[in-house]
């Protein structure tokens, strides 16, 4: 309760963003263009992927899915955080389950790596405000709601360094790990 009194509306306007993320892929998952659930070209990499994770022929299947998959031009991070999100709502609603939860997976990805932005260099509640509407209505942040792919882990992974990196005062330390993984 004490954050939602504090910053009501970045509490707010992350809720809108989510309830709106899973309504549009809620909608999305029907009457796409390859078939049933997936939305594009670059969804079924992503979906393929995972799927090929989760539901391996054999352990040979398995092992060489985590190791190498199909698509390496991805990164395997993605695939592998994907595949455990997507685990449960594959097992309770099969293929579509696992669509939505990556999408949605993706969705919390944006919009936390924003709030990391925000609260890093936005001291201002208006400035704060203006920032989160202003990237939220960029065309690749729409995007990327509804399109898996690596940039939203990408932008988590930088935020959060620059939080750490201001944190220690501007100073090199272990927080340079993260700009790796970015």
């Amino acid at each position: 309760m004490k954050i939602i009194t504090k910053y009501p509306f970045e509490f707010f306007f992350t809720l809108a963003f989510i309830i709106l993320a899973c309504v549009l892929n809620i909608q999305f998952l029907d009457g796409s263009n390859i078939n049933d659930s997936i939305g594009g070209h670059d969804e079924y990499i992503a979906v393929k992927e995972v799927y090929s994770i989760l539901h391996p022929a054999s352990f040979k299947h398995f092992f060489m899915a985590i190791i190498s998959g199909n698509a390496l031009y991805y990164g395997r991070v993605m695939f592998y955080l994907d595949a455990v999100v997507a685990w449960i709502p594959d097992m309770i609603w099969g293929v579509k389950g696992m669509v939505l939860a990556i999408r949605m997976f993706h969705s919390v990805l944006i919009i936390s790596s924003l709030l990391i932005l925000a609260f890093t260099f936005l001291e201002k509640p208006v400035l704060r405000w203006l920032f989160l509407v202003g990237s939220c209505c960029l065309y690749y942040s729409l995007y990327f709601v509804m399109m898996p792919k690596p940039e939203p882990l990408q932008l988590l992974f930088i935020a959060w360094f620059l939080f750490e990196f201001k944190k220690s005062n501007w100073n090199f330390g272990k927080h340079f790990i993260l700009i790796g993984l970015a």
